[in-house]
């Protein structure tokens, strides 16, 4: 069920894992690239070539892979390891690539769920108008002789 408190809870969680993904992701592409400057196959694995990906979707595709490949390969992670980037690093960094994109479905789910509370409530609304307009109507014509009942009502006698 939809909660301003949900949807707000949501993006906060949103933006608290997106201001934590730049910092250990960051560090650790940094060293990969230094680790990997004469490697051009576990750089491309890591896609440590060009820029990082501005998009929280582009950053997660990168982060994703990046993690992917170096947990998958033990070739890597050991390469990693001497510069101080142990398993148990990486793997809380892929924790918090995790995070970060759960936070992202979690915020977009509030979001779409806000949107159904909004078009059900309008719906609700629109009837409640319709009825009231038959309502002023019937009550106009079961009054017609009495225009202070109408007035009563705060229903405007029509011209």
């Amino acid at each position: 069920m939809f909660t301003i408190r949900s949807f707000q809870s949501a993006t906060l969680g949103r933006a608290a894992a997106s201001r934590s993904r730049n910092r250990q992701a960051a560090v650790f592409r940094a060293i990969a690239r230094v680790a990997f400057k004469d490697n051009p196959e576990f750089a491309t694995k890591l896609v440590l070539g060009g820029k990082r990906k501005e998009s929280l979707s582009g950053w997660l595709l990168q982060a994703q892979r990046f993690y992917a490949n170096t947990l998958d390969n033990v070739d890597i992670h050991s390469a990693l390891a001497p510069y101080g980037v142990t398993m148990e690093k990486l793997q809380a960094g892929q924790a918090e690539v995790e995070a970060v994109e759960g936070a992202g479905k979690r915020q977009k789910a509030e979001m779409s769920e806000a949107q159904i509370a909004t078009q059900e409530r309008d719906t609700a609304l629109d009837a409640l108008d319709d009825w009231m307009a038959d309502f002023r109507e019937l009550a106009r014509i079961a009054v017609e002789d009495n225009p202070q009942l109408l007035e009563m009502l705060d229903i405007r006698q029509s011209s």
